[in-house]
This record gives structure tokens, sequence and C-alpha cells, in this order.
């Protein structure tokens, strides 16, 4: 029976927490001690006398013909009652339908039980009513099914590829809802930028996991009608659904929410599981329980996330941020889920990715796409997760980009106090707030300058140590204009609370927002003492009967402290004058004289009349039972900074949180004690998301991830210490001041700790979760064959090398196996060294990535060697084979040997390697697999090296900046051989364009050779790098202006890998005359105007030798002359070899060598010493081009140089003599110049 709701209406006055008692008060959990003691009713709990049980038949397919299903075996079993299948329901069933109005949204219906198709692996198909669990279970098995399995659709790829089957046959594409809005003039503002930055971040589909799986029990009420009982978090919407699919009334439907053991979101959805057990009651006119398993959980109750976000920023110099691009793909599943729909997360994740920050240009494409996987729905921080993900990224990414602290990027770009209230891009009103003050107070706490110089010494130990920071605003408390504004009409956005005088002088109170865990029968306790003046514990919070509270909206979106506490607090306060008014009557005393303390009503602040009493007494001419609905106007915003400092275990892969950090402002505190909760809670769920949970599905949608043993949640030892700061800057539009605080704990800690792991790892794009398994593939020392083999599983077809023709990863891996038994025929070790001396094709990548991995040496010997200079290297390194171009065929026979494999040892020596010998006969430099890591991570980050790269080597691979190339295959990226021995400009040009080719890499001399040639590059190319030499200033600007492709200048040695580099995406002019910022796994400095280092990216010693670069001082002398300017950039003006010493006066002449090459006719200059009797030595010139000595003398002069500048002499050459790694031989040409 329904019972009386009387409501009663008045203007009411919000009294500020000062005076409002119980608010902001600590107190311990009221519902505890019943939760403790076992007394609480979950669904478990409830068995009406004569309950049957049932069980559910789920699919096994992800997509498939369902051809037949036969349940007649099954209702003959023992203690079975009855089966179901979708004919049963048929006519008096409806399909669960999603009710929108958002312009070119679509949900399709979703059928109770399957009806001739299924879509996702576990979608019901049938039922089975037993008289007990056990039987239902036997019974299921007996059920004959017939399903046809057809391709699914699993990932974004698939699902949008103009080949792919469609998830529904209805539809013309699997896409639910595509959303574009541009807010400003975003190409404009992009060509202003002086940077564009880019990124990618990837959040897996994930579960809640709450302790309690689902539980529905359905009992017919003997008049038509039907009461469920339900795990929920909405129970007005469920029997709304309820109703409609059964065609009842409203009011023939009650919904009771049960205590429910962790909702998260996973219970704020109406499941088709409802809908059948109360059609199932009403059909057997008998109550029935279906309590779901696990594995049931896992297969079958909503998942979450499962997005990809693609965005770019235009920024300044200054690190401000003028607009942003994204696009956005959230992986629905098979069906949209009530209420609502497939818009939860694309439009939530949409609206929130400029967070924050004071942007005020945006665009967005923002897919939902349909794939064969269970449906999405709602889970903490539902959209904001990966929005925050995504610009917190980018905060970092720029700050890497201008070479700025990462907080103070977000001190530049935050919406400030002052600001407020503030209408951010899409038009949502941020109320009130202090986002600078957050991070402040978040860094005071976890004194970051200080942890900023741990992390150094850390590094400089070895250790993998980043400190990470997620500053987020969330929108919580909706009413019903922001539903109605997404277009989900199932959605009210209002709550009701109903507050009544029991007989026993205690307060009674039920809201529209049952508790799920969160500790809200505690403060919609405190919110009600502080309305009628009663102490909190006087007052019965109960859990939500439809049957006994007004409509509403339901526990979702932290609406709690917001929404319900509001109406809490209304009906409270009405209430209290009610209880004053029958108060007054029966004292015979005027309301005025009168208060309410404890449980009593006072006159003149002495003892008139117990509460009980009053109750007693009231003959009923007084109502003391009270109801209030609340419609939030607007959302509110809560915000927080959350820091991370973590370390990652270089060999495992592992990860470990030092420090936790959180500074929220949730408005108004209720209790602080459960917001600190709730924080601590949500920081354990965030880190989950980032460290280990996935919901991961086979290529044929089966999941893989169905039970805890496969499907990891953190536990107590993952979870970190958590320490906390609160601010409290009241909302202004929600007349208690609070915020809500139920999801920033999740929505700031998988931000923070992904930006902590990607500074340890100095990652770009991420993919969550970052396993011990996908950062060992990270971190492990150089080990090639992993990387290809982790490619050719995930992408085993995609392009790996371009040789003329295509060789797959899968198929390039195979040869490579090949390549390892046929060296292992020739006697091939442990230890022992092998020669390769081949051009660039595709047999010399295969063996450099097969010998390192037999835990041999691999000597690359380039092709240029002559007889004397192989001769020299055979006795210095011994090799046990030398393989050629003519040893091939012998090496990729049907070998038996089986070759043992090395594991990964980041200080085993895997390559020797020549030095260029410019000044001497060559060093050979033993390279570690730890130093080719580091070395080639920084060349494939600095250039944004992603899969979708072709990387065109323009050196021999033997030698230098080529061999870098080779790591590009370990991000997915296709390599391009150029096969010709003898490097030209045409060939060049002809492969960039067949290929592809969207990297080339090479020497300046490439670059200048190019130039002074007829110009054809392919459109694909995106980016060019050189290293080897500095890159004369005037000719990277001469390259880019004609162009139009940025030049990346790299600097390092074969001694101390990559020692600086910079970045694409710095400025033009910072581009084209520095080599960018120094590594910061290495020590450096300049000294006597020579660049030194030290640090684990120097070699220990020569190949053969005891001794390496380090001086007695214990710094490498790099032998370059260089300078740092004052934004940190480092800058290699020459060598210091070549420095020309006349009469005592130094002489550099890559500076006389810059100012020639401005004369229109020279081609390519190179300045020498040529010794001299008096002065020692004296500049000569060779020039490429037509220019005599005279024209030279004039032009230096007009320029300003000074005279003992000046070349003594000018040498015409058709070309300028290069070295093997096609670096000006300076050697040779000092030679010619003494001659």
């Amino acid at each position: 029976m329904k019972l009386a709701m009387p409501s009663m209406t008045k203007t009411l006055t919000f009294q500020p927490m000062a005076e409002a008692g119980p608010l902001g008060m600590r107190m311990r959990r009221l519902e505890d001690g019943r939760l403790l003691r076992g007394t609480a009713q979950f669904a478990d709990d409830i068995e009406p006398k004569g309950c049957l049980h049932v069980g559910l038949l789920r699919s096994p397919v992800a997509r498939g013909e369902l051809r037949g299903l036969d349940v007649a075996a099954a209702q003959a079993a023992t203690g079975v009652l009855a089966g179901f299948t979708a004919a049963e329901l048929d006519g008096t069933c409806l399909p669960l339908a999603v009710h929108l109005t958002t312009p070119g949204a679509v949900s399709p219906e979703r059928p109770i039980l399957a009806i001739d198709r299924v879509r996702f692996v576990g979608e019901m198909m049938a039922a089975v009513v037993a008289d007990t669990r056990y039987h239902a279970a036997d019974g299921l098995d007996l059920i004959q099914q017939e399903i046809d399995p057809t391709p699914a659709v699993v990932t974004f790829e698939d699902a949008m590829a103009e080949s792919s089957p469609l998830v529904h046959e209805a539809l013309a594409e699997n896409l639910f809802f595509l959303g574009h809005r541009a807010y400003g003039d975003v190409e404009d503002t992009f060509e202003r930028a002086d940077f564009v930055v880019e990124g990618e971040v990837t959040h897996p589909r994930v579960s809640a996991a709450p302790l309690e799986c689902r539980g529905v029990v359905a009992a017919p009420d003997g008049t038509g009608g039907v009461t469920v009982w339900t795990s929920t978090q909405i129970p007005h919407l469920v029997a709304d659904a309820i109703a409609e699919c059964l065609r009842l009334t409203p009011a023939a439907v009650r919904v009771v929410a049960t205590d429910v053991g962790g909702g998260f979101g996973i219970k704020a959805q109406v499941y088709p599981e409802e809908v059948l057990l109360a059609w199932i009651a009403l059909r057997l006119n008998a109550p029935v329980k279906w309590i779901e398993t696990r594995s049931e959980h896992m297969r079958a109750a909503s998942h979450a996330r499962d997005q990809n976000v693609k965005f770019s920023a235009a920024v300044r110099k200054d690190g401000r941020v003028l607009g942003v691009r994204a696009t956005i793909f959230s992986s629905i599943g098979a069906y949209g889920i009530r209420p609502f729909g497939p818009l939860l997360d694309p439009l939530g994740t949409a609206g929130l990715i400029t967070g924050p920050y004071d942007i005020r240009v945006y665009e967005y494409d923002t897919y939902a796409v349909a794939t064969n996987k269970c449906p999405q729905g709602a889970y903490r921080g539902v959209g904001m997760v990966t929005a925050v993900l995504a610009h917190e990224r980018l905060m970092d990414l720029i700050a890497a980009t201008v070479g700025l602290d990462p907080a103070d990027v977000r001190r530049v770009n935050f919406v400030q106090a002052e600001q407020m209230p503030y209408l951010n891009v899409t038009k949502h009103p941020f109320e009130s707030g202090d986002y600078a003050a957050a991070l402040d107070s978040a860094l005071k706490a976890f004194d970051y300058s200080a942890a900023r110089r741990e992390q150094l010494k850390a590094r400089h130990e070895g250790r993998l140590v980043g400190i990470g920071i997620g500053s987020y605003v969330e929108y919580t408390g909706a009413g019903s204009s922001t539903f109605q504004g997404r277009g989900m009409a199932d959605i009210p956005g209002t709550d009701t609370s109903r507050v009544w005088l029991a007989g026993d002088g205690r307060i009674h109170l039920q809201t529209t927002c049952p508790a799920i865990g969160q500790g809200s029968h505690t403060t919609f306790a405190q919110v009600a003492a502080a309305g009628i003046g009663v102490a909190p514990e006087s007052v019965v919070v109960e859990q939500t009967d439809t049957a006994t509270v007004g409509h509403g909206t339901g526990s979702f979106m932290s609406r709690g402290s917001v929404t319900a506490a509001t109406s809490t607090y209304r009906a409270a306060a009405l209430l209290r004058e009610a209880i004053l008014d029958a108060a007054s009557y029966r004292l015979d005393q005027p309301a005025e004289r009168l208060s309410i303390n404890g449980a009593a009503v006072l006159v003149d602040g002495e003892p008139g009349m117990t509460l009980a009493q009053l109750a007693e007494r009231n003959d009923g001419q007084h109502v003391l039972d009270v109801s209030a609905t609340y419609d939030a106007g607007q959302a509110s915003h809560p915000y927080a900074t959350h820091v991370c400092m973590a370390e990652v275990d270089r060999e495992t892969g592992a990860v470990k949180i030092l420090r936790y950090v959180v500074a929220e402002d949730c408005g108004v505190l209720i209790n602080p004690t459960i917001v600190e909760g709730q924080v601590v809670g949500g920081v354990a769920q965030g880190v989950g998301a980032a460290l280990m949970e996935e919901v991961a599905y086979g290529p044929d949608g089966q999941l893989l991830t169905g039970t805890f043993l496969d499907y990891l949640i953190p536990s107590v030892g993952e979870t970190p210490s958590v320490e906390i700061t609160h601010l409290i800057t009241p909302s202004t539009v929600h007349e208690l001041g609070t915020k809500g605080a139920g999801e920033g704990g999740t929505i700031g800690a998988t931000a923070a700790v992904a930006n902590a792991i990607s500074d340890a790892l100095s990652l770009t794009d991420v993919s969550l979760p970052l396993t011990p398994d996908r950062i060992a593939q990270l971190t492990r020392p150089y080990d090639p064959v992993s990387y290809l083999e982790w490619n050719a599983r995930r992408r085993p077809h995609a392009t790996a090398i371009w040789d003329g023709g295509e060789i797959a990863f899968g198929e390039l891996l195979e040869r490579v196996r090949r390549f390892q038994r046929g060296l292992a025929a020739q006697g091939v070790r442990a230890g022992d060294v092998v020669g390769v001396q081949l051009p660039n094709i595709w047999q010399y990548v295969a063996l450099e990535i097969a010998i390192p991995d037999m835990g041999a040496v691999i000597l690359p010997m380039p092709m240029s060697l002559g007889e004397h200079e192989m001769r020299w290297l055979r006795e210095k390194t011994r090799p046990a084979l030398v393989v050629t171009g003519a040893d091939l065929e012998a090496l990729t026979g049907d070998g038996s040997a089986q070759p043992a494999t090395a594991g990964p040892d980041p200080d085993r020596i895997v390559e020797i390697a020549m030095t260029s010998g410019t000044t001497g006969m060559p060093k050979l430099a033993s390279l570690s697999a730890r130093l080719k890591q580091v070395t080639f991570e920084g060349f494939t980050r600095r250039l944004e090296i992603t899969e979708n790269d072709r990387v065109l080597p323009m050196t021999p691979l033997t030698q230098g900046i080529g061999g870098m190339c080779l790591y590009c295959l370990r991000v997915g990226a296709a390599l391009v051989m150029l096969r010709e021995p003898h490097w030209t400009p045409e060939h060049c040009l002809d492969v960039a364009a067949a290929s592809g080719a969207t990297v080339m890499v090479g020497v300046p001399t490439n670059v200048i050779r190019m130039l002074n040639h007829p110009l054809r590059l392919s459109k694909s190319l995106r980016a060019v790098a050189v290293a080897g030499a500095p890159l004369p200033p005037e000719i990277a600007e001469r390259w880019e202006t004609s162009t139009g492709v940025p030049i990346t200048s790299f600097y390092g040695s074969m001694d101390a890998g990559q020692l600086a580099v910079a970045s694409p995406s710095d400025p033009q002019p910072l581009r084209w005359t520095t080599v960018g910022r120094p590594h910061d796994r290495a020590e450096w400095q300049v000294v006597g105007g020579e660049i030194c280092m030290r640090g684990d990216l120097v070699q220990e010693h020569y190949w053969g030798e005891t001794s390496g670069p380090y001086a007695e001082d214990g710094w490498a002398h790099m032998g370059d002359l260089g300078f740092v300017d004052e934004a940190g950039y480092l800058h290699v003006v020459g060598r210091v070899k070549d420095i020309i010493i006349r009469g005592g006066t130094n002489i550099n002449p890559y500076e006389v060598e810059s100012m020639l090459r401005a004369h229109p006719a020279v081609i390519d200059v190179c300045v020498v010493g040529r010794p001299h009797t008096e002065l020692g030595e004296v500049p000569v010139a060779f020039v490429v081009g037509e220019m005599t000595k005279e024209d030279l003398d004039q032009f230096l002069k007009e320029r300003g140089l000074a005279r003992y500048k000046w070349p003594e002499a000018i040498h015409r050459l058709g070309e300028l003599p290069l070295s093997g790694p096609g670096k000006v031989n300076r050697k040779s040409l000092r030679e010619l110049a003494a001659q």
C-alpha cells in the first residue's frame, strides 16, 4: 500500500555553515553498526515465503544467428518449474527502450531475452525457474541451443571499417552517435600558434567490480501489481522501466532499494534482469529471486570507459593554450543502456576536455561506436576520467615542448578565481573555485621542489622515478535542465526527500537517492538534524522505497550531497516549522518563543515537551510528515589537484607509488571524515584503472577477463596512503554550498598516476593500463626481438620494412628466426662477435635483431671500408663470422640448429660501433643494451615516431644516426630501405615518394645536396632529422622555408649515446641554431668551451681496452665546442680538433663556413687548417661552386669578418669527400691542403 505523502511549501533561508550545527561535524557512520552486525538487508538476504530461483542462460558467442532454443529437457529436470525464451515474452513484455531527444542519436531497443540473434557474450537468451538455485543451474545445462557464430565487431577500427559487419542490421553503420562542435576560429588559432602539441590517450574498458554483484527479487502484490527488491542506485527509474515494459500503471510497480554492497555507477542503470524477474513473478504468480555470480557480473553487468582520445593544442611560447582539437572514440557495446543511452561517455568526455583551463577555442568530434561487447554504462567519474587524462597529458606535453615545469604550465592556463563565475568554451557555467589555490596547496603539502630534487637524484642513480599532476574540475548534482539538454528523456533530474516525526519521537527520513555504501545515511542524518535542530543520532534514514517517497532520480553523479541533501534540508526545515506550530498549539505558547534542541521543544530555552510527547498527543490536526523536491538549476563543480610520485622497476615493470597528495574543494563539507573516505576509495579505483584493470576481449569478441584471476583490482598493497588537504569554496548555486564528493578521487588519480609513470619513462602517448608487462616492453634493455614479437602479435600484417616490396612484422620475425638457425649452424654462440657488411637492405635489419638476441655481439662494418681498415677491424675484434652479401644464401636455408637466446641484460655489450675516425684510426665503442635503449628512446620520442610512420635512413644503417632508425620498429613504424650503397638525391627522393616515407633521417650533407637538386618531396613527408655534424643555421632555414618540412638536429656520440636533441615542436629559430636541451639521464657541463658529460649514458671502456672516454676528473670530454644559452639550449659550434690555431689565435672553421654559404655562388664549403712555418697553421677553403679568391675576400670583407679568419687559399672541387657515415671527411681535406 502506498502511504500518504503530504507536502508543504515555504520560502526558506539557508543558514550558513557556522550556524548549521551538525553540518561540517566529523562523526562516525551511523549505518556501520547494523552493517557490521549483519542485520543489513542486501538483495540476497530477501527471500519471501515460497520464493523460487531463476537461472539465466547467456550467449557464449559475441555475434551470431540464434537458430533455436529448446527448453523442454530443462523443464523436465528435477526441481525445475518453468523455462522461458523470447517466444514466451512476445507481446507481454516490451524491450527496454531508451528515449532520446538528441539530434542524430540512436539507441536500438534491447530485447529482454535475445530474439533471433545475439550481440555480445553474456546476453540473456533464456531463463529457468526452479525450487533452488542449484536446480536452476542444472536446468540451464539441459537447454539445447543452436547458434551460428558470425564475425564480431570488437575494436574501434573494426567498427569504423567500411567492410565491417553491422552490430545492428537496421542501422547503416556501427555508429550510435556522432557529435561535432566548433567554438571560435579554430583554423586561424592553429595557424597563429608558436607550437602545435599533439598526443593520444587510451582508457581501457573497465568494470566497477563491487563486492556485491547484482540481485533481484520480485513478488506479485495480489492486486495485479509487483514489488521488486533490487540492488540499485535508481529505484524510481527502474520502476518506470518495469511499468513501461510490462504495460502496467506506475502505481502497480513498487521498487525497494536494498542495501547495496558497492554501487560506483554500475547499479545506476536499468537491467533487463529487473524487468524479466518482474515478468516471471507475475507470470507464475510467485516470488522469484536471482542472484548474480561473479562470472555473470563480468560478462553482463555494464562496463565503462573504453575510450580513445586524440588531441592537439595550439600553444604560445609561454605555454598558454590558444585552442584545442579532440577526436573521441567511445566503444558503447551492443546497446545504449537505459536511462543514458549511448551518450554518457561521448558527451561527458567531449564537454570537459578543456578542463579547469581558460581555453576559448575548441573543436571536437565524438563518436559513439557500436561493438559486440557488453553495453557501456556509468562508472565513477563517467566521461570525466578520460577527459582529465587527456587534458592533463596535454599539459605535461606542453611543458616538455616549451621547457616549463608542468605545474607552471597549469598555472598559466587555469581559469583564475577572479574570473568566477566563469562560462567555459562549451557554455558550461563554473560557479566558484580557485584552481590555482588547489594546485599550490597540493604542491606545498607534497614539498614539490624537494620532490623534484629527489627525483633528479634517483635518475642519476639509474632509478625510474616520476612525478605526476592531475588537476581537474568536474560537474555534479545536475538537475532537469542538464539531462534535457543532453536529450536523456528518461532522467527527471529532480530528487525528493520525505521527513516525518514518528511515534517514538524520532525523525525518519527517506530520499530518492539510496545509500550505495558511501555513508549517505550519516550525511543525510546530519543535514536533517541541522534543518530541524535535533541530534543526527535521532534521525533514522531508510533505504528508498518508491511507494513511500515521491519521484526522483537516484544516486549517481555525486548527487547525494547536492540534490538529495538540499531536498532533505528543505523538508527538514518545513518539518521543523510544522513541529513548532504543533507544539505552539499543544503548549499554548506563541511559536516565536519556541525552539527545538535535541529531542525536546523548549519554551524560552526551558523544557516544554519532548518530541515523543508531541507525536503521541498530535491528533492529526497538524501534519508532521512533509516532503520537498529539489531541481538544481545548474550543476556544481568540485575540483582538485592530485600529485603522485611513483617509481618503476626497470627490470620487472612493477610500479610503486611513493607519495600521494590531494588538495580538493567540494564546497561545504557535511562530514569531512566521509569525504576523505570517498577520496581515498576513489584514488584506489583510479590507481587500478591506471595500473592493472582492463576488461579484455579477444578478436572473436570472447571475454578474456571473466574472473578476478584475470581482471585485477587493487588491494591494500597497491592502494597508496593519501594525504588530503581541504579547500572550501561554497557553491553559489545550491543553498547548502555543497558541490559533491563521490567521484573526484577516481577522476584525478588516473591522470596523476599515468603522468607520474609517463614522467618516469618519458612517454608521449599513454595507453592504459600500464601493467608490468607493458611497462617492461618500454623499460627492458635493448631487446629488438621482444619488440618484434610484440608487434607481430599485435599487428602481424602491418608493414615492418619497405624494400621495394613490403615485409610485414610477422614475416620479418620468421626471417629473423631463420637467420638465427643459419647463424647457429655456422657455429655462432653467445659472446661471439659477428661482423655484418651489407647495404641498407632488409637482411641487415634482420641480422641486427637476430645476433644480439643470441647473446652474440654485432659488429656493423660499413661498406665504405677498404682492405686496410677491414684487416685492422678483424684484428681488433676477432669476429667468429663476417656476413657479406655472398653469405646470405647460406644463412637463410632451413638449418636444423636451434639457437640459444639470451635474456635481457642491461649491462651486456650488444654492439661494437666504429667511431667516425676523422682524426685518426677509429675507436671501437662498446654499446650496452642500456645505452642503446636510452639513445633510441630519445630518438623516437623526439621525432614523435608512431606506428603510422615510415622512416627512411639516408645514411648507412651500419653507422651513426642511420642505426638509430632500427629502433623505430619498436613502436610499430616501418623502415624504408634505399638498397643502393651510394646515396644520391635522385634515388633517395624517388624511394621516398614510392614508399610513402614520412620521416627521413641523415646528415647535414644529405640536406645540402637535396637543396642543390630539384626537390620533389613526397607529400607524405612530415619531418627530417640530421646528426653527425652541426647543422648550419642557414641550411636549416633554407630547407624549412623552401619545403615547409621541419628539420630536427640531434647531437651525441658513439661514446655516450644521445646527449641532446631539438624537438620538432621547438620554435624555428631555436630549431635552426641549437641541438636542443641536454638529456636528463646524464650530467653535463661546458668546460673551457668543450662539452663534457658523465653518467650511465657513457660507456665504461672501448672494445679490447680497459679505458673509456672518461678523463681523470670523471667527466667524458666530448671533443666538441659549444655553449648553453639562457633558455638551457645547447649549441654545438664545432670540434675541438677542427679548431685552426693561427699564431696562437683560435679560428672556428664553422663560423667561416657559415658565412661563406651565404654567397650565391657557393654550393658547399669546408674550411680546414694548413700547416704554416711561422703561424703554425692558416685556414684554407674547399668550395663546391664558382668563385675566385678575390670574390671570397671581397665577400668576407663586406660581411665584416676579421681579416685573420679569411682563408689564405681556395680550392674548387666537384663535391666534398665524405666519410662512411656521410659526414665531410675533414681529415682527407687536411691531407690535401698540406700537399
